[in-house]
């Protein structure tokens, strides 16, 4: 048995050779000491704020008195909410919502006031977004609150009119009460909420590391000059190459759809087309950015780094948990350009609340702009890479 300073010694020289070799390395320096720092503002940059504010809703008011009018001035004065406009029917709010211009919308009922003033119960309704449970907590803890203030004081104020003491007004009944109606999760149930849009994150990493692996490893392998000599054209390389990799998680894709988040519980109203649509644009914008970054890097460690490096906090800057607009602005506009913030968004209410794809111009706008930069960057990519690699005569595609 080694002597324990001997032991101690050898320990210190091996590990003083692997700090060479990570001083040396500066993929692996900038792994170790940069990532773990710059993921880390972005997550608490993300959460920061500690609670949302100012969620935007409206308010459908179909009785017009005094009080009614008070209940809006109460609900806008409300650190959490903003109403963003009062109108008359149902039809415009779900318009608005539909839009994802709101997160919901409370109803002031008819005969709202004349129901107080009979000694009946009157309703507030909130209908919110839960399929985003950060959001539908929130205006719900806040409509609540408002809500039950007012009927607070409506309770004191009869109280006083009967001659009761402030105890005997607290035991009178709640005069309004709110009722809360949930879109797109109607149970409330977590794994509704999180696993469509975890699996997705899955899915688009698993895409982006298979990119980096198989572009990259091209280079590395230096298989390049034979991929290149299949063809001169440079969008049938991309076609071709990166066939596989589409069928392949399309088909992951549906299977989750179908198979995994049923056996889940997860409840669905998807729309078959519509899903199909997503899934054909989703898997495509993600193997395009894999592919142009694999290439750009080069190297199979270092466009695994830098993928996910933009993969992994992307879920979080999504919007999926926590509202892109209570971001702080700066990663707001960062968030933008990763294809998730808007996929996530989609395929939420696509699969759980059973929306048509037309519902969503500007995601879908936004996605189809990032894939059409994504194909040029990936075009350029491998023209570079026609440039840069000498093909032998010998295995030169025939004329």
């Amino acid at each position: 048995m080694k002597r324990l300073p001997e032991f101690l010694a050898e320990i210190m020289a091996i590990a003083g050779r692997e700090c060479r070799l990570i001083r040396q390395d500066s993929k692996l320096r900038s792994l170790l000491l940069i990532a773990p720092l710059l993921n880390a503002i972005i997550v608490c940059g993300v959460y920061a704020p500690a609670y949302v504010t100012e969620v935007p809703i409206v308010v459908v008011q179909q009785d017009f008195s005094a009080l009614s009018h008070r209940m809006i001035r109460w609900l806008n004065q409300h650190q959490k909410l903003e109403v963003i406009q009062t109108l008359p029917d149902l039809n415009g709010a779900e318009k608005l919502f539909d839009q994802g211009k709101i997160a919901g919308y409370v109803v002031l009922e008819k005969n709202f006031s004349l129901r107080l003033k009979r000694n009946e119960e009157a309703r507030v309704l909130l209908f919110c977004d839960a399929g985003n449970m950060v959001l539908a907590n929130t205006l719900s803890v806040a409509v609540q609150g408002v809500v039950q203030t007012m009927s607070a004081g409506l309770s004191m104020h009869k109280a006083r009119r009967l001659g009761a003491f402030k105890d005997q007004a607290q035991a009178l009944a709640a005069p309004i009460r709110a009722e809360i109606r949930p879109i797109g999760n109607p149970s409330l149930s977590y794994a509704d909420f999180m696993l469509p849009g975890m699996l997705l994150t899955v899915l688009q990493q698993v895409i982006l590391l298979g990119l980096a692996l198989s572009w990259a490893g091209e280079r590395e392998s230096q298989t390049s000059g034979e991929l290149l000599s299949l063809s001169k054209r440079p969008w049938i390389l991309l076609l071709g190459k990166n066939l596989p990799h589409f069928v392949l998680h399309f088909l992951w894709l549906l299977l989750f759809c179908g198979l995994v988040l049923p056996l889940s519980s997860v409840s669905s109203e998807a729309q078959i087309g519509s899903l199909f649509i997503f899934s054909l644009l989703f898997v495509t914008v993600m193997i395009a950015w894999g592919t142009w970054v694999s290439l750009v890097i080069g190297d199979r460690l270092g466009a695994t780094q830098a993928l996910m490096f933009l993969s992994v906090p992307s879920f979080i800057l999504s919007g999926y948990t926590w509202p892109t607009a209570s971001l702080p602005e700066a990663l707001q506009w960062f968030s933008q350009i990763l294809p998730l913030t808007h996929a996530a968004t989609m395929f939420r209410k696509l699969y759980g609340a059973g929306f048509e794809i037309s519902a969503f111009p500007r995601e879908l706008g936004l996605l189809l702009l990032l894939l059409a930069l994504h194909l040029l960057a990936a075009y350029v990519a491998v023209r570079r890479l026609q440039r840069g690699s000498q093909i032998p005569a010998s295995v030169a595609p025939n004329s």
